[in-house]
């Protein structure tokens, strides 16, 4: 039921829900702590998520357990990170990143592209993009991103090639969409732009926590949706 209210964009109502339940229950069990902290992970509410995991590393885990606990923990690092490089504080979001970084995971290596995307190290950013899509060609987060710096370095040949392979992958997907609209956008194709720009904001999150919302600069109309 949570899920279902994330899914359509009510982040409060699914957090909200979960308080609940977890009142309810005098002890949740790992499996509840976990599966709920996940959900607020993808609800962008890193403290909560933080809250219902406290002290489960003290406790006696299954192996499946712990490696759920490490996976949500990367999630909040990531998070973490995100929010120090949106607030300029590189160094700071680096040092959050660097537990994650050390597993070699896709989400940890996007959100390092994240950082020398802001840093205006455009080729390093996309070098570590092309990296992931080495490994798997599938992700689409990873797709996006390449798509949204070859836009910024002018590699327009490269970014059309790229929303190709989306589309033939996932022609259905909301972030398909976005890069069509981000490609569109940057040919000054305005009404394709706005035409292949999903109706919300995506509210989604990949299953580590990096979020993926329409960007403020992916928009053809910056002010038109605020």
């Amino acid at each position: 039921m949570a899920r279902a209210l994330l899914k359509r964009g009510d982040a409060t109502g699914a957090v909200g829900l979960l308080r609940e339940l977890l009142s309810r229950s005098s002890v949740p069990s790992v499996g509840q702590r976990n599966t709920y902290a996940g959900v607020m992970i993808e609800a962008r509410q890193p403290q909560a998520a933080r809250r219902v995991l406290a002290g489960l590393e003290e406790t006696s885990l299954t192996l499946d357990e712990r490696k759920s606990l490490q996976g949500l923990r990367d999630g909040l690092a990531i998070q973490s990170a995100d929010h120090l490089n949106e607030e300029g504080k590189r160094a700071e979001a680096y040092d959050a990143l660097a537990p994650a970084l050390r597993k070699g995971e896709a989400p940890a290596k996007l959100a390092l592209s994240r950082l020398y995307q802001s840093n205006h190290n455009l080729e390093k950013a996309l070098s570590v993009t092309r990296a992931v899509l080495l490994q798997n060609p599938d992700d689409l987060d990873a797709r996006l991103q390449a798509i949204r710096l070859c836009v910024e370095l002018d590699f327009m040949a490269q970014a059309r090639e790229d929303l190709d392979i989306m589309r033939e992958q996932a022609p259905s997907d909301p972030r398909t969409r976005v890069g069509a609209s981000v490609v569109a956008k940057a040919a000054g194709t305005w009404s394709e732009a706005l035409a292949a720009l999903p109706p919300a904001p995506i509210l989604r999150l990949d299953s580590f926590g990096t979020p993926l919302a329409v960007q403020e600069d992916d928009h053809p109309l910056p002010h038109a949706h605020s």
